[in-house]
């Protein structure tokens, strides 16, 4: 099993947990998992129990024959920090350093977390949130938006994630043509402005560094792969 493959498999459970009011069977909880992801109900279980020892109660209720898990009420969000209004101001001023990564699910998760930072602060720290970011810029310069590159983007995450090759289309810039490629996933990286998938292609047989954007498809396998030391 991949060593990251079980880190994945229970963020993502416990997502779906934060997200039901009403609790899930362990087929629903397969069903919410990658295909690539290990799925055997013993091994939900395992997952379930390790949720339970890092501090999230977890409790089952027995509706219509079937056996439910949810979040104890009061624990579906973390909760609230004790934040300075100059550690709010901070985190509200600092929305704009992550426009870059604009169309991935980390800047959706950090825009939500910003904006209930901004809703946080009174009326007179959010006026004068604003003046800093009038008076204390950063400029990121010329990049790249990836909101229409979402779904590229999440399933190379899962294949880095989970150590599994990856098919996709690439649309080659130096030859100026379609190319299918099989690509173990090393890991994005941002930089000048773009966001590139390094990994081993098994077309050119060395690693090479693919444009993000030039990527036109990306189809999950259930190869494994390892980073050569």
């Amino acid at each position: 099993m991949p060593r990251n493959d079980q880190a994945v498999r229970q963020l993502v459970i416990l997502h779906k947990l934060e997200a039901s009011r009403q609790g899930l069977t362990l087929e629903q909880l397969t069903q919410a998992l990658d295909p690539g992801s290990t799925r055997h109900p013993r091994t939900l279980r395992r997952d379930l129990a390790a949720i339970e020892a890092i501090g999230w109660p977890l409790v089952t209720e027995r509706v219509e024959g079937q056996v439910r898990w949810k979040l104890l009420e009061g624990f579906r969000t973390i909760p609230a920090l004790r934040l300075s209004p100059t550690e709010l101001m901070a985190l509200t001023v600092s929305r704009r350093l992550i426009a870059p990564l604009e169309g991935t699910a980390l800047h959706s998760s950090l825009q939500s977390a910003l904006g209930k930072a901004s809703a946080a602060l009174p009326p007179q720290g959010l006026e004068l949130a604003q003046q800093l970011e009038s008076t204390f810029s950063v400029g990121l310069g010329p990049h790249k938006r990836y909101r229409h590159h979402r779904e590229v983007v999440e399933r190379i995450t899962q294949a880095i994630g989970h150590k599994t090759r990856i098919q996709m289309r690439y649309d080659s810039a130096s030859r100026g043509r379609m190319t299918r490629r099989d690509v173990d996933p090393y890991r994005l990286w941002y930089a000048s402005g773009g966001l590139y998938l390094i990994g081993y292609c098994h077309l050119r047989k060395e690693p090479r560094m693919f444009a993000v954007e030039r990527i036109k498809s990306v189809t999950p396998t259930d190869f494994p792969y390892q980073i050569p030391l």
